[in-house]
Protein backbone atom coordinates (compact mmCIF):
# COMPACT_ATOMS: atom_id res chain seq x y z
CA UNK A 1 0.00 0.00 0.00
CA UNK A 2 2.29 2.33 0.74
CA UNK A 3 4.90 2.72 -2.07
CA UNK A 4 1.66 3.71 -4.55
CA UNK A 5 0.32 5.80 -2.11
CA UNK A 6 3.54 7.63 -1.82
CA UNK A 7 4.10 7.68 -5.49
CA UNK A 8 0.30 9.39 -5.27
CA UNK A 9 1.09 11.76 -2.70
CA UNK A 10 4.07 12.93 -4.81
CA UNK A 11 1.80 14.45 -7.05
CA UNK A 12 -0.28 16.04 -4.62
CA UNK A 13 1.36 19.22 -4.23
CA UNK A 14 1.05 19.91 -7.96
CA UNK A 15 -2.67 18.99 -7.92
CA UNK A 16 -3.13 21.25 -5.46
CA UNK A 17 -1.76 24.04 -7.25
CA UNK A 18 -4.19 23.29 -10.32
CA UNK A 19 -6.99 22.74 -8.28
CA UNK A 20 -6.35 26.17 -6.53
CA UNK A 21 -6.27 28.02 -9.96
CA UNK A 22 -9.27 25.99 -11.06
CA UNK A 23 -11.17 27.01 -7.85
CA UNK A 24 -10.24 30.68 -8.04
CA UNK A 25 -11.87 30.40 -12.12
CA UNK A 26 -14.37 29.20 -10.92
CA UNK A 27 -15.37 31.33 -8.48
CA UNK A 28 -14.62 34.66 -10.69
CA UNK A 29 -17.16 33.14 -13.53
CA UNK A 30 -19.85 32.21 -10.51
CA UNK A 31 -19.41 35.87 -9.20
CA UNK A 32 -19.36 37.87 -12.07
CA UNK A 33 -15.92 39.22 -11.38
CA UNK A 34 -15.23 38.21 -15.02
CA UNK A 35 -17.17 41.39 -16.21
CA UNK A 36 -15.83 44.33 -17.01
CA UNK A 37 -15.68 47.08 -14.44
CA UNK A 38 -17.37 49.85 -15.30
CA UNK A 39 -15.94 53.14 -12.66
CA UNK A 40 -12.37 52.54 -12.60
CA UNK A 41 -11.25 50.24 -16.41
CA UNK A 42 -9.08 47.69 -14.60
CA UNK A 43 -6.15 45.99 -16.46
CA UNK A 44 -6.32 42.48 -17.14
CA UNK A 45 -3.78 41.42 -14.82
CA UNK A 46 -5.62 42.62 -12.16
CA UNK A 47 -8.87 40.59 -13.57
CA UNK A 48 -7.23 37.55 -14.30
CA UNK A 49 -4.05 37.43 -12.14
CA UNK A 50 -5.55 38.67 -8.51
CA UNK A 51 -7.91 36.26 -7.71
CA UNK A 52 -5.60 33.54 -8.93
CA UNK A 53 -2.67 35.28 -6.74
CA UNK A 54 -5.02 35.37 -3.74
CA UNK A 55 -6.05 32.17 -4.11
CA UNK A 56 -2.00 30.66 -3.77
CA UNK A 57 -2.40 32.80 -1.22
CA UNK A 58 -4.64 31.34 1.01
CA UNK A 59 -2.81 27.57 0.25
CA UNK A 60 0.53 29.06 1.06
CA UNK A 61 -0.78 29.99 4.57
CA UNK A 62 -2.34 26.69 5.07
CA UNK A 63 0.37 24.96 3.82
CA UNK A 64 2.79 26.93 6.11
CA UNK A 65 0.78 26.63 9.51
CA UNK A 66 -0.33 23.18 8.55
CA UNK A 67 2.57 21.18 8.05
CA UNK A 68 4.92 23.19 10.16
CA UNK A 69 2.21 22.72 13.33
CA UNK A 70 2.24 19.19 12.39
CA UNK A 71 6.23 18.76 12.43
CA UNK A 72 6.27 20.60 15.69
CA UNK A 73 3.12 19.69 17.30
CA UNK A 74 1.25 16.57 16.37
CA UNK A 75 3.95 13.67 14.84
CA UNK A 76 5.64 11.64 18.17
CA UNK A 77 8.51 12.34 19.72
CA UNK A 78 11.11 13.07 19.34
CA UNK A 79 13.00 11.82 22.45
CA UNK A 80 15.02 14.60 24.62
CA UNK A 81 18.25 12.92 22.37
CA UNK A 82 16.28 13.31 19.00
CA UNK A 83 15.08 16.93 19.77
CA UNK A 84 18.33 18.38 18.38
CA UNK A 85 17.75 15.70 14.80
CA UNK A 86 14.70 15.38 12.23
CA UNK A 87 13.60 12.02 11.14
CA UNK A 88 12.67 11.55 7.87
CA UNK A 89 9.06 12.11 8.35
CA UNK A 90 9.38 15.39 10.58
CA UNK A 91 11.92 16.88 7.69
CA UNK A 92 9.36 15.79 5.24
CA UNK A 93 6.52 17.50 6.94
CA UNK A 94 9.22 20.93 7.37
CA UNK A 95 9.82 20.82 3.95
CA UNK A 96 5.76 21.24 2.87
CA UNK A 97 5.81 23.65 5.31
CA UNK A 98 8.68 26.04 3.67
CA UNK A 99 7.02 25.19 0.34
CA UNK A 100 3.87 26.97 1.79
CA UNK A 101 5.43 29.77 3.39
CA UNK A 102 7.44 30.36 -0.02
CA UNK A 103 4.91 30.13 -1.58
CA UNK A 104 2.62 32.61 1.02
CA UNK A 105 5.80 35.08 0.66
CA UNK A 106 5.96 35.78 -3.40
CA UNK A 107 2.16 35.66 -3.73
CA UNK A 108 1.53 38.09 -0.66
CA UNK A 109 4.74 40.20 -2.63
CA UNK A 110 2.87 39.79 -5.91
CA UNK A 111 -0.93 41.45 -4.29
CA UNK A 112 1.33 44.56 -3.85
CA UNK A 113 1.27 45.85 -7.50
CA UNK A 114 -1.64 44.16 -8.46
CA UNK A 115 -3.27 46.07 -5.48
CA UNK A 116 -2.09 49.30 -6.50
CA UNK A 117 -2.49 48.51 -10.18
CA UNK A 118 -6.28 47.79 -8.76
CA UNK A 119 -6.84 51.46 -7.75
CA UNK A 120 -4.92 53.47 -10.07
CA UNK A 121 -7.06 50.89 -12.66
CA UNK A 122 -5.51 50.19 -16.00
CA UNK A 123 -3.61 52.87 -18.79
CA UNK A 124 -3.24 55.83 -15.95
CA UNK A 125 1.02 55.91 -16.20
CA UNK A 126 1.18 56.16 -12.10
CA UNK A 127 3.38 53.83 -10.45
CA UNK A 128 1.62 51.18 -9.02
CA UNK A 129 4.55 49.95 -6.39
CA UNK A 130 4.03 53.86 -4.90
CA UNK A 131 0.34 53.67 -4.94
CA UNK A 132 -0.29 50.38 -3.39
CA UNK A 133 3.26 51.12 -0.62
CA UNK A 134 0.99 54.59 -0.13
CA UNK A 135 -1.60 52.68 1.81
CA UNK A 136 -1.76 50.72 4.72
CA UNK A 137 -2.82 47.51 3.03
CA UNK A 138 0.63 47.62 0.99
CA UNK A 139 2.52 47.63 4.10
CA UNK A 140 0.51 44.86 5.74
CA UNK A 141 0.96 42.52 2.68
CA UNK A 142 5.18 43.40 3.00
CA UNK A 143 5.24 42.39 6.28
CA UNK A 144 3.10 39.58 5.81
CA UNK A 145 5.67 38.70 2.99
CA UNK A 146 8.71 39.31 5.49
CA UNK A 147 7.17 37.14 8.19
CA UNK A 148 6.06 34.77 5.55
CA UNK A 149 9.72 34.36 3.66
CA UNK A 150 11.36 34.16 7.63
CA UNK A 151 9.27 31.54 7.89
CA UNK A 152 10.46 29.64 4.78
CA UNK A 153 13.80 30.65 5.51
CA UNK A 154 13.81 28.45 9.32
CA UNK A 155 12.12 25.53 7.53
CA UNK A 156 14.41 25.47 4.87
CA UNK A 157 17.57 25.55 7.17
CA UNK A 158 16.07 23.32 10.26
CA UNK A 159 17.80 20.31 11.39
CA UNK A 160 16.38 20.21 14.56
CA UNK A 161 12.23 21.13 15.97
CA UNK A 162 14.38 24.19 17.63
CA UNK A 163 14.48 26.22 14.39
CA UNK A 164 11.13 24.45 12.46
CA UNK A 165 9.58 25.96 15.75
CA UNK A 166 10.71 29.36 14.99
CA UNK A 167 9.53 28.58 11.71
CA UNK A 168 6.06 28.50 12.85
CA UNK A 169 6.35 31.48 15.18
CA UNK A 170 6.99 33.30 12.05
CA UNK A 171 3.74 32.26 10.43
CA UNK A 172 1.10 32.51 13.27
CA UNK A 173 2.93 36.41 13.42
CA UNK A 174 2.14 36.47 9.31
CA UNK A 175 -1.34 34.94 9.63
CA UNK A 176 -2.16 37.54 12.58
CA UNK A 177 -0.73 40.69 10.69
CA UNK A 178 -3.55 39.49 8.03
CA UNK A 179 -6.14 40.60 10.38
CA UNK A 180 -5.40 44.26 9.69
CA UNK A 181 -6.54 44.16 6.14
CA UNK A 182 -9.34 43.83 4.58
CA UNK A 183 -12.67 44.82 5.72
CA UNK A 184 -11.50 44.16 9.66
CA UNK A 185 -9.12 47.12 9.41
CA UNK A 186 -11.51 49.45 8.32
CA UNK A 187 -14.30 48.76 10.66
CA UNK A 188 -15.68 51.68 13.10
CA UNK A 189 -14.53 49.11 16.07
CA UNK A 190 -11.21 48.70 14.82
CA UNK A 191 -9.62 46.68 17.34
CA UNK A 192 -12.20 44.20 17.98
CA UNK A 193 -12.74 43.46 14.18
CA UNK A 194 -9.12 43.01 13.58
CA UNK A 195 -8.61 40.61 17.01
CA UNK A 196 -11.51 38.47 15.57
CA UNK A 197 -10.15 38.40 12.50
CA UNK A 198 -6.47 37.58 13.30
CA UNK A 199 -8.55 34.85 15.15
CA UNK A 200 -10.33 33.65 12.65
CA UNK A 201 -7.39 33.07 9.90
CA UNK A 202 -5.33 31.24 12.79
CA UNK A 203 -8.20 29.12 13.42
CA UNK A 204 -9.19 28.31 10.00
CA UNK A 205 -5.20 27.75 8.86
CA UNK A 206 -4.50 25.36 12.16
CA UNK A 207 -8.24 23.10 11.37
CA UNK A 208 -7.82 22.89 7.24
CA UNK A 209 -3.94 23.29 7.08
CA UNK A 210 -3.66 20.82 9.29
CA UNK A 211 -5.96 18.37 8.02
CA UNK A 212 -4.08 18.94 4.52
CA UNK A 213 -0.79 18.56 6.04
CA UNK A 214 -1.90 14.97 7.72
CA UNK A 215 -3.59 14.17 3.76
CA UNK A 216 -0.61 14.53 2.13
CA UNK A 217 1.75 12.92 4.65
CA UNK A 218 -0.84 10.19 5.86
CA UNK A 219 1.22 7.54 3.15
CA UNK A 220 4.80 7.90 4.56
CA UNK A 221 3.37 7.41 8.18
CA UNK A 222 2.80 3.55 9.88
CA UNK A 223 -0.65 3.32 11.11
CA UNK A 224 0.52 4.07 14.97
CA UNK A 225 2.16 6.93 14.04
CA UNK A 226 -0.68 8.21 11.81
CA UNK A 227 -3.00 7.11 14.89
CA UNK A 228 -1.24 9.18 17.52
CA UNK A 229 -1.40 12.14 15.09
CA UNK A 230 -4.63 11.92 14.49
CA UNK A 231 -5.60 11.87 18.20
CA UNK A 232 -2.82 14.83 18.94
CA UNK A 233 -4.69 16.92 16.42
CA UNK A 234 -8.47 16.51 17.45
CA UNK A 235 -8.11 18.65 20.62
CA UNK A 236 -6.34 21.65 18.26
CA UNK A 237 -9.39 20.96 15.70
CA UNK A 238 -11.67 21.64 18.36
CA UNK A 239 -10.13 24.53 19.14
CA UNK A 240 -10.72 25.96 16.14
CA UNK A 241 -14.19 25.52 15.78
CA UNK A 242 -14.55 27.58 19.03
CA UNK A 243 -12.24 29.97 17.93
CA UNK A 244 -14.07 30.10 14.27
CA UNK A 245 -16.98 30.43 16.25
CA UNK A 246 -16.34 32.69 18.61
CA UNK A 247 -14.97 35.48 16.05
CA UNK A 248 -17.84 34.57 13.96
CA UNK A 249 -20.17 35.87 16.94
CA UNK A 250 -17.76 38.91 17.18
CA UNK A 251 -17.90 40.17 13.85
CA UNK A 252 -21.43 39.62 13.46
CA UNK A 253 -22.23 41.87 16.88
CA UNK A 254 -19.77 44.85 15.35
CA UNK A 255 -21.54 44.89 11.83
CA UNK A 256 -25.09 43.76 12.80
CA UNK A 257 -27.18 46.17 14.73
CA UNK A 258 -30.36 43.72 15.89
CA UNK A 259 -31.17 40.36 15.73
CA UNK A 260 -33.67 41.15 13.05
CA UNK A 261 -30.74 41.63 10.63
CA UNK A 262 -29.82 38.06 10.60
CA UNK A 263 -32.59 37.18 8.10
CA UNK A 264 -33.25 40.70 6.93
CA UNK A 265 -29.53 41.68 5.70
CA UNK A 266 -27.46 39.68 3.32
CA UNK A 267 -24.73 39.83 5.45
CA UNK A 268 -27.15 38.18 8.11
CA UNK A 269 -27.90 35.29 6.04
CA UNK A 270 -24.08 35.23 4.72
CA UNK A 271 -23.62 34.41 8.72
CA UNK A 272 -26.48 32.00 9.05
CA UNK A 273 -25.18 29.95 6.39
CA UNK A 274 -21.83 30.04 8.05
CA UNK A 275 -23.16 28.92 11.30
CA UNK A 276 -24.89 26.05 9.63
CA UNK A 277 -21.84 24.80 7.43
CA UNK A 278 -19.78 25.05 11.07
CA UNK A 279 -21.86 23.02 13.01
CA UNK A 280 -22.22 20.64 10.16
CA UNK A 281 -18.64 20.42 9.10
CA UNK A 282 -17.85 19.72 13.11
CA UNK A 283 -20.22 17.13 12.83
CA UNK A 284 -18.62 15.43 10.20
CA UNK A 285 -14.79 16.01 11.35
CA UNK A 286 -15.63 14.53 14.58
CA UNK A 287 -18.03 11.32 12.69
CA UNK A 288 -14.83 10.95 10.64
CA UNK A 289 -12.02 11.04 13.23
CA UNK A 290 -14.03 8.68 15.41
CA UNK A 291 -14.29 6.00 12.26
CA UNK A 292 -10.98 6.66 11.38
CA UNK A 293 -9.58 6.64 14.51
CA UNK A 294 -11.39 2.60 14.98
CA UNK A 295 -10.40 1.51 11.70
CA UNK A 296 -6.67 2.53 12.27
CA UNK A 297 -6.82 0.87 16.12
CA UNK A 298 -8.48 -2.14 14.25
CA UNK A 299 -5.80 -2.43 11.98
CA UNK A 300 -2.68 -1.71 14.04
CA UNK A 301 -4.91 -4.73 16.75
CA UNK A 302 -5.07 -7.15 13.42
CA UNK A 303 -1.50 -6.91 12.63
Amino acid sequence: MRAPAQRAAALGIPLLLVLTVAAALLGMAATGALSPATLVPASPLVTWGLPIVRALHHLGLLLAIGAGGTAVLLLPGPSRREVKALDPVRRRAVRLGAAGALLWAVAALAQIPLGGLEATGASTGLNVWDVAMGGALGRIQMGVAVFAAAAALCYLLARSTVLACWGLAFTGIAAGALGMAGHAGASLDHINAVNAMALHLIAVAVWAGGLLAIALLAPRLTDATLATTIQRFSPWALASVIALALSGLISAMIRLSSWADLVGTGYGLVVLAKAVGLVALAAIGAQQRRRLGERIRASATWR
